[in-house]
């Protein structure tokens, strides 16, 4: 793994382009030396940083307001704004919602960053996922975006990095049904339906010459690990994906690019920037 990825795994809260910075400065360093972010990851490797480097970017607490960082870095975060709702591009590594084991969520984020409004999240991202995230500003866009969201009237795109190459668009129309932590293809009466379309954006390969593509995923239907499951399914599961995938312990490649609907006669199209890490795994294509 890259030295910058394994950083950002360690603390997915740290901006990409700080940590790069950091490397470059010779904050982070390898086996005490100073090399490129690039710089690949050998068994009983030594990743050295300076503490108060690590300390400015401290995990926030819902208990205490966040510093002038944090509050910099949601202000960044911020795709578009009116008097209805609020859309982040949130990051990869932070929680949408609190559950067991989760001391840092974009929900208990947005309340210390605006202590006096009443931002109400009405959908989720997967921790591993990154981008469009919704929020309402009042109890009826809250409501009416809930609606929409159960009525399929929101059209959700995610880009995605698979392994090997897919050379057709498609429909993926198994369904699925939970079994512990995972969803698994199923004709089982009590499956649920759920539909994926896909088509490939761009074809290449990783640095170790292995093929991936670049596709874009637009799931008809919102079943847990829906997209993740349909490509598995599919034979191309999501790079870095472990509960789906071979795990190598990197981000799962994994991106809500565009969220469209319509709410009080205005029609929306909210898109968010594929983040670094990402397309890191495309630049040796």
């Amino acid at each position: 793994m890259r030295l910058d990825t394994w950083v950002h795994h360690q603390w997915p809260w740290i901006p990409y382009g700080s940590i790069q910075k950091a490397i470059r400065r010779g904050e982070i360093r390898l086996d005490q030396s100073k090399v490129s972010p690039k710089e690949r990851l050998s068994a009983y490797a030594n990743v050295w940083y300076k503490p108060r480097w690590l300390s400015l970017f401290e995990q926030p607490s819902p208990a205490k307001a966040l510093n002038t960082t944090w509050q910099n870095r949601v202000d960044q975060w911020v795709l578009y704004e009116d008097t209805h709702l609020i859309a982040f591009n949130k990051p990869q590594g932070i929680a949408s919602q609190g559950g067991s084991g989760q001391k840092l969520h974009m929900d208990d984020l947005v309340k210390s960053w605006r202590p006096q409004s009443t931002l109400r999240l009405v959908h989720r991202l997967d921790i591993q996922t990154s981008g469009v995230l919704l929020m309402a500003k009042t109890l009826h866009c809250a409501q009416e975006l809930t609606r929409a969201f159960q009525d399929r009237h929101i059209q959700k795109n995610y880009s995605a990095v698979v392994h090997g190459h897919i050379m057709r668009r498609g429909t993926i129309t198994q369904s699925l049904e939970r079994n512990g932590a995972r969803m698994e293809i199923s004709s089982h009466e009590n499956a649920l339906s759920a539909r994926t379309t896909f088509q490939p954006q761009w074809r290449g390969h990783d640095q170790a010459k292995n093929p991936i593509t670049l596709v874009s995923l637009s799931p008809k239907t919102g079943r847990m690990h829906q997209l993740r499951a349909h490509m598995a399914w599919l034979g191309h599961p999501i790079l870095n994906d472990p509960v789906y995938g071979t795990p190598d312990h990197g981000l799962l490649a994994l991106h809500c690019a565009q969220m469209t609907f319509r709410l009080h006669n205005q029609e929306y199209a909210i898109s968010a920037p594929e983040p670094q890490a990402f397309l890191h795994h495309m630049e040796q294509g």
